[in-house]
């Protein structure tokens, strides 16, 4: 009892530590909670995110990832927690539309759950056990329906709980991307140097977008965080090429392209809810405390770059030792984003907002 009034005493210290001191720089630490991933909802009064750590209550006990904590919980803007108990025990993909409902996934089962936990659409994938490619689930507003990727063969094949939605040659990845209107469905490999190739529900037509680094990492989609690349209108993508340092916003037919120079390393471009700027996180690698024949991607500064005029790249916060794993935005002048700091079973993360001056 009393070692779990310290550990709490702690936290709190922290939590105040860390908001005082980065007032100077717009940086507001939003919780305690050791987590990562965070996602707004479309009205951007919620957040919700992913606790993380180690110890899994269903977990093996080992050092698998069946060990790694994963319990979705949701705050409103200011941080103050809707539900005191986590809404589900999943990784997150996203929110519906409405912002009534969020994705979530994990050990081959997906379900839509309220903020106060009431799940719907609950079912197991198909052969979860035995495809490649099926952990990651997302919300298809067209059709209503959860969306995946697999591997089938020498195929990716696109599916929803009615079937099959469209294939294509080859292994494209198992990150998807639907827009904002439901009518494409971007999809994309962990990998660097993966192509992102963009479905056309309309015409059910692929298109090739090109290369698409997400982030530096290769370990980056251990934990299974998201990435968006859609500007709100479903007109464009943004995302990165050519190791990283090159900004590419491209149609979704890829016949239109525009890009930006980056010094540094960048990555998970984010494009503001108003479509006039976008976000974006550059790396300085280093090697791992404990690993050092590994590299921990951390030195992570976050950018704003204005699409209109000139584009001139902002830094908005500070640079922090610690790795983001997700940046998204609030509203149009507000961003919300992850630090997972260098230490075994990520187990000090935190989830953090920063102000975009204008």
């Amino acid at each position: 009892m009393m070692r779990s009034i310290l550990a709490t005493l702690m936290l709190s210290v922290l939590f105040l530590l860390a908001h005082s001191q980065s007032q100077a720089s717009g940086e507001t630490l939003l919780t305690p909670d050791n987590a990562y991933n965070p996602i707004p909802s479309p009205d951007g009064q919620y957040i919700a995110y992913v606790r993380t750590g180690w110890g899994r209550p269903n977990g093996s006990g080992g050092f698998g990832r069946s060990n790694l904590v994963s319990e979705v919980a949701v705050i409103d803007a200011g941080g103050s927690l809707v539900e005191k108990n986590p809404v589900a025990d999943a990784f997150l993909s996203g929110w519906t539309p409405d912002g009534t409902n969020l994705g979530c996934y994990r050990d081959g089962e997906y379900s839509l759950v309220s903020v106060n936990g009431k799940r719907s659409s609950k079912a197991r994938l198909p052969g979860a056990t035995n495809a490649i490619g099926t952990e990651r689930v997302s919300y298809l507003p067209r059709l209503g329906l959860m969306v995946w990727s697999r591997q089938d063969g020498f195929h990716t094949t696109l599916e929803t709980p009615n079937g099959v939605l469209a294939q294509h040659d080859g292994w494209q990845g198992a990150l998807i991307a639907p827009s904002p209107d439901g009518r494409y469905v971007g999809i994309v490999g962990g990998w660097s140097q993966s192509h992102l190739w963009v479905y056309d529900i309309n015409l059910k037509k692929w298109a090739d977008v090109g290369e698409a680094d997400i982030h530096p990492d290769r370990d980056w989609d251990y934990i299974k965080p998201s990435w968006n690349p859609w500007f709100a209108d479903s007109s464009r993508l943004a995302y990165f090429t050519h190791d990283y340092s090159i900004l590419s916003i491209s149609t979704p037919d890829g016949k239109q392209r525009t890009d930006i120079h980056i010094d540094g390393t960048a990555g998970l471009a984010a494009p503001s809810p108003d479509s006039r700027s976008i976000a974006y996180v550059t790396f300085e690698p280093r090697p791992r405390k404990e690993r050092p024949d590994l590299q921990f991607w951390g030195g992570t500064r976050v950018w704003v770059v204005a699409l209109n005029g000139q584009p001139e790249p902002r830094p908005i916060t500070l640079k922090s030792l610690d790795e983001t794993y997700d940046l998204r935005w609030l509203d149009d002048h507000t961003l919300v984003f992850d630090r997972v700091a260098d230490v075994p079973f990520y187990k000090q993360s935190r989830i953090w907002k920063a102000e975009v001056p204008f």
